[in-house]
């Protein structure tokens, strides 16, 4: 779905940020692992957690641009629910409300210590 056209619209500012992340990360990234591995040639166990961490960003970038689609970027209230997906999830619990009266009550009613000392003997 288009969301474009929606007041308040920011899913191009999330893309192109996103975009730039990705492109200064591979960047820096390209040049510490050229560092590394090419001109000291003494790469470390930190160069693997700045790999393992690229592809996290990557990842995570790459969902943000996707859920673009989905409306982010978009006011909530120009987004249209799936209901096949957020089924009841906010829908109010219809409970009775318990107030501090029943509550008490419900303690007075209960087993006392008395029944739990019989029980155990």
């Amino acid at each position: 779905m288009d969301f474009s056209h929606t007041p308040g619209w920011k899913g191009d500012l999330e893309i192109n940020l996103n975009s730039c992340l990705i492109a200064f990360s591979t960047i820096f990234l390209g040049m510490r692992l050229y560092v590394r591995f090419v001109m000291t040639h003494n790469p470390g166990w930190d160069d693997a957690m700045a790999g393992l961490a690229y592809v996290m960003l990557i990842v995570q970038s790459a969902m943000d641009i996707r859920v673009v689609s989905y409306g982010s970027g978009t006011h909530m209230e120009h987004v249209m629910p799936f209901p096949h997906i957020i089924a009841g999830f906010f829908e109010v619990r219809r409970h009775p409300r318990l107030t501090r009266s029943d509550a008490l009550e419900a303690a007075d009613s209960g087993p006392s210590l008395e029944d739990d000392e019989r029980e155990e003997n």
